[in-house]
This record gives structure tokens, C-alpha cells and sequence, in this order.
């Protein structure tokens, strides 16, 4: 009787399986299935068939088989996201930062308004040392606010992104730049600041966003700007970003995170945003082309604001009118999936939602 048996195994590119080995020890050949084709044709060109061994000698090839054909393979580690925004200097806004360490997360991601006042830079980035370390990873855009001394701020943060070696980020920082971490792909953009010098209000954003999406596999897809659309907040705001923005993320599948109200709100997964279409009312969210969110976290330090609009494509609203407080939204981002909370400094969490990504999502 003949027994056929099997050695197998999986490797990983960028935290997304790509590479599944099985070692055939009757007929002595190894074969590769699930493979990016487009992108790893060379791993099958360089793994070739052996003569029959012993299983053990199938097992310990098969296995530097994978080490060696994705010798520069990684899991993505699981990354704790924190957004914030509306920040400030003061106690409240530290209370925020320390909240950030306390929930130990790994980048924070900030949408704009920093120090408000004249001459705060310094006092701004020494705030975020002081609690979370010279060397912690944030990325922030260009708010209204930082019309004082935004040149200041915007060395700040690349001599920080500098000292954060999985930080990475082209074009001009926090105004329309291409960033990673890890497995996160932030796309920053300044629709509708026109208070800034040397920042322009409209400047090709939605292309810039569609195309810098297209040419990245990046999984996890976050559009990160300041300002909105009345709709798409809960305060007072009014139009001023456009739609065109808000497409090219959704059409991508990227989740929207922005500043401005100083409240928070998440809507519902929309497949129209102009039209405040919902997709569905589920507090699990698949993100895809097509499909995606937007959430204003503007409860960093600086004021909180009641509630003056409302929708029923909002899940979540949380302002002065609800009895909030300052807080940050976290999500921790897995190879597919994420857990998501807002969590108030008194303890308070007033929205939960959970995220995951189909496989176009995950790997273009």
C-alpha cells in the first residue's frame, strides 16, 4: 500500500500570507499554492524538487525552504492606533496623552489643531515627550490653528518621524504626504485650510489620494484630514472640504479620520457619503472598495462642544450635549481585523465598533 504524506507550511510578506509550501515525501517535490504570482514568480523559479528523503528531512527543508524564498518576511506586529484631535497644551490635553501611554498604544494619529496659541510649538511636542517619549511615533496634520507658526510644528514632527525608524512618510508632512507604519497607511491631506500660509485649500487632494492608494498594498487604509463637511460632523461646521475627497477614500476602502468639531461621531459603513447613504447599522464594519467610515476624534484637550447636527447615518455621537469629556479613539489593528473603542479620561467608553478587511482590501 502506498502512504503519501505531507510537510507543510505558510510565510508571510508584510503580514499577509502569501506563500503555502507542502513537501510531497513519496514523490520528492515541493509545491507552492496561494502565492501573489504577479509579485513572488521568482520564489517558484528558485525552489526546486529534491529526491525522496525521510519525513524528517522533508520537515527541515520545507521549513528553510520558507526561510529561505521570503528570507525578508514579516508578521505585522499588532499595532495600537490612537486618534485625536482639537488638541492644545494645557492639563486637559495631557490628561489625553497619559491616557494614550496608559492604553499603550503605538502611534497616535493627530487631525489637526495643536497648540491654538502663538508660541506653542515647543511646548506642544515637549508635552508629547514627557508622556510618551522622545522617540514615540505620531503623525499629525496642518489644522486652522496652526496658522501661527505651522513651519515650527512641521520640523517638529520630522525631526520625531526620524527618530521613529517604522515611521515613514513622502511628499510634504502633514499636508499631502504618504505614510506607513507597519501594516497602517495614512494618507494626510488639507482640504479646506486656507488660513495657513503656504497651504493651499484645494490641491489635486482626491487624485493624490487615489493614485497613492492604487500604488500601495499597504492593509490597513486611513484618510487623515482636518476639517469637514457639515454633514459629516455634529458640531456647527459647515462645508468645507468638498466630496471629492471623501470618494477617493471610500473608493478605496479607507477609513476617514478627522478633527475640527471638538466632539466625536462615527458613522454607520456608508456607501454614499454625499448622500448619506448607510450600507448597514452593524457595529461590524467590513472595510472594502466601496465601503467605509468616517469618524470626527476632536475631544484632544481643547474644548468640548455640544451637539447641533445630528443624522440617522450616525452610530456613534458623543459631545458636551451627551455630558462628554476629553478622550481618544483606539483601534488595534490585526492582519485583518480591529478592535475599535473611544475611551473618555473619567473612564467613560461610549462607542465600540469592530473592522475588518476583505482580501482586496488587505492585498490589492
Amino acid at each position: 500500500m502506498v502512504v503519501s504524506r505531507y510537510a507543510e507550511g505558510q510565510s508571510n510578506l508584510n503580514g499577509s500570507p502569501f506563500l503555502f509550501i507542502r513537501a510531497n515525501t513519496l514523490e520528492g517535490r515541493i509545491i507552492i499554492t496561494s502565492g501573489r504570482l504577479s509579485q513572488f514568480a521568482y520564489l517558484v523559479r528558485s525552489c526546486l524538487t529534491w529526491q525522496h528523503r525521510s519525513l524528517t528531512l522533508v520537515l527541515v527543508a520545507s521549513l528553510l525552504l520558507a526561510i529561505a524564498c521570503s528570507a525578508e518576511t514579516k508578521v505585522i506586529p499588532a499595532t495600537k492606533v490612537a486618534f485625536i484631535a482639537d488638541q492644545g497644551t494645557g492639563n486637559e490635553s495631557r490628561a489625553v496623552l497619559a491616557l494614550i501611554a496608559h492604553e499603550n498604544a503605538d502611534v497616535v494619529l493627530i487631525q489637526g489643531d495643536l497648540g491654538y496659541e502663538p508660541d506653542k510649538a515647543l511646548k506642544w511636542d515637549q508635552n508629547i515627550s514627557d508622556v510618551l517619549g522622545k522617540k514615540f511615533p505620531v503623525l499629525a496634520v496642518v489644522g486652522n490653528h496652526e496658522n501661527y507658526e505651522w513651519n515650527l510644528y512641521q520640523r517638529l514632527l520630522i525631526e520625531r518621524m526620524n527618530r521613529a525608524p517604522e515611521l515613514h512618510c513622502v511628499g510634504e508632512v502633514g499636508v499631502k504626504a504618504n505614510c506607513t507604519f507597519r501594516g497602517l497607511h495614512v494618507l494626510q491631506v488639507a482640504p479646506g485650510i486656507s488660513t495657513v500660509a503656504g497651504i493651499e485649500p484645494e490641491d489635486n487632494y482626491e487624485d493624490f489620494i487615489r493614485s497613492s492608494f492604487n500604488n500601495n498594498d499597504t492593509p490597513w487604509r486611513v484618510c487623515s484630514w482636518h476639517k469637514n463637511q457639515h454633514d459629516m460632523q455634529v458640531y456647527s461646521k459647515t462645508d468645507e472640504t468638498g466630496w471629492g475627497v471623501y470618494d477617493a477614500c471610500l473608493d478605496a476602502g479607507a477609513m476617514i479620520a478627522m478633527g475640527h468639531a471638538h466632539t466625536y461621531s462615527r458613522t454607520f459603513l456608508m456607501k454614499d457619503f454625499q448622500n448619506q447613504e448607510v450600507a448597514h447599522r452593524s457595529s461590524d464594519m467590513r472595510l472594502e472598495p466601496g465601503r467605509s467610515f468616517a469618524v470626527v476624534s476632536g475631544l484632544g484637550g481643547y474644548a468640548v462642544r455640544e451637539q447641533k447636527n445630528d443624522g440617522d447615518w450616525f452610530a456613534s455621537i458623543y459631545t458636551k450635549s451627551q455630558g462628554a469629556t476629553f478622550g481618544a479613539l483606539f483601534c488595534t489593528l490585526e492582519q485583518s481585523s480591529a478592535d475599535c473603542y473611544f475611551k473618555a479620561i473619567d473612564g467613560a467608553i461610549p462607542d465600540q465598533f469592530r473592522l475588518t478587511l476583505t482580501s482586496d482590501s488587505s492585498a490589492d
